[in-house]
């Protein structure tokens, strides 16, 4: 759950300065000279105006958008542009606007690479530099920009702009690695839980029909033993077969993940392996959700794939995927016998009901719910319904 809150966190943080920042600018802008009988002129009521709108949309935005990737890069870098020309046009090191111009350096070194923090504090630190030597060689125009004690402000800004993204990046990189260390003992518990409760099992029910097959070969009863041995090899090809979807689920690679490309492929790949086919509907335009509900939910419908391909006798399966208003909903329907407990199905029923446990288990991992409808003969339908405030924080 730390990783699926992480982005969350990060954008309370940094509203929470943007508008410590906002309230230190408009006590200095406006606070200061009414205290000293002096009264601001209009120009920095319409700063201020301005400033606080750009604030409440930059907090709460009217669509949200993802923090991270090319778009967040570009929302950075505006973000830069602006605190910095807000800097430059009121004042250089002396204006009220200061503190609220780290803001895009303490982002970009929460949430991107340090050479993208770096690339930022040097801008800011280039673009006041200039301001405060070459502008005031240029044109009288900028001499209030020399005023003041301001090559010692310059020094303490330069300085304090290349601390806060390096020391907030390595920070932040601590703070990741602790939850990624984490996720990866998670996985690991899983995967032994996965590996404890079907391949261990499976080999269970191998060594009794072995046994039987073996008391039926001492007893001369052919046709038992190989009805038995016909038992054994049906396990021992669907234990292989959980075994290699285990290692390719191990193989997906995060850093160029995305749930519709991943699901589409997998579903092309089962029904080519399986000979099951798999009719996939998604919408064309799929909002990206975070990689943690992507995942989880790319395992979700493995994981039903799997109990279709052991369990159902399905002739055809439908996965739909949808965005509705506020969920995400991924569906698995299959037109299979349902889920019908029968004779010499001990060992199956077992796996498919730990297949359901750990798919309920992942969609309470996104605050979501999962529910199965099925009925004898007339197949199974799972569907699991993410809050996408969840799926997408």
């Amino acid at each position: 759950m730390k990783e699926i809150n992480y982005e969350r966190g990060i954008h309370l943080f940094l509203s929470i300065f943007r508008f410590f920042s906002f309230l230190i600018a408009v006590f200095l802008a406006q606070g200061v000279p009414l205290i000293q009988d002096k009264a601001p002129p209009f120009q920095t009521y319409l700063i201020i105006g301005v400033l606080g709108i750009y604030t409440l949309l930059k907090v709460f935005p009217p669509k949200p958008l993802g923090l991270t990737g090319k778009i967040g890069l570009v929302m950075v870098s505006g973000d830069l542009a602006v605190c910095i020309s807000l800097v430059l046009f009121t004042g250089g090191l002396n204006s009220p606007y200061l503190l609220y111009s780290f803001i895009p350096v303490i982002t970009a070194a929460l949430l991107f690479e340090q050479e993208v923090a770096l690339v930022s504090a040097l801008f800011s630190s280039l673009s006041l530099t200039v301001a405060h030597t070459a502008f005031n060689e240029l044109s009288t125009q900028y001499t209030f920009i020399m005023e003041g004690n301001n090559l010692q402000l310059l020094i303490v800004y330069i300085i304090s702009s290349f601390l806060i993204a390096t020391l907030a990046f390595r920070a932040n990189l601590n703070i990741r690695q602790r939850i990624h260390e984490k996720a990866i003992v998670e996985e690991r518990r899983r995967i032994r839980r996965e590996l404890h409760d079907g391949v261990a099992q499976a080999i269970g029910y191998v060594n009794m029909r072995t046994r039987l097959a073996r008391d039926h070969v001492s007893s001369s009863r052919n046709a038992e033993a190989l009805a038995e041995l016909q038992q054994i090899t049906d396990a021992l090809g669907d234990t292989y077969d959980d075994i290699r979807e285990t290692i390719d689920q191990l193989n997906i690679d995060v850093a160029d993940f995305a749930l519709v490309r991943s699901l589409s492929s997998y579903v092309r790949e089962f029904t080519k392996k399986f000979s099951i086919p798999v009719q996939f509907d998604a919408p064309r335009s799929f909002r990206p959700i975070s990689p943690y509900a992507e995942l989880q939910l790319l395992r979700i419908a493995q994981e039903a794939l799997a109990n279709v391909r052991k369990h159902s006798q399905a002739r055809q399966v439908w996965v739909t995927l949808e965005e509705k208003k506020s969920d995400i909903n991924l569906t698995i329907k299959d037109n299979g016998k349902g889920l019908v407990p029968g004779p010499g199905t001990k060992h199956q029923n077992s796996n498919s009901t730990h297949g359901m446990t750990i798919m309920k288990e992942r969609a309470e991992l996104l605050g979501g719910q999962l529910t199965v409808s099925s009925q004898p003969g007339a197949g199974t339908e799972i569907a699991i319904v993410i809050p996408k405030a969840k799926a997408r924080s």
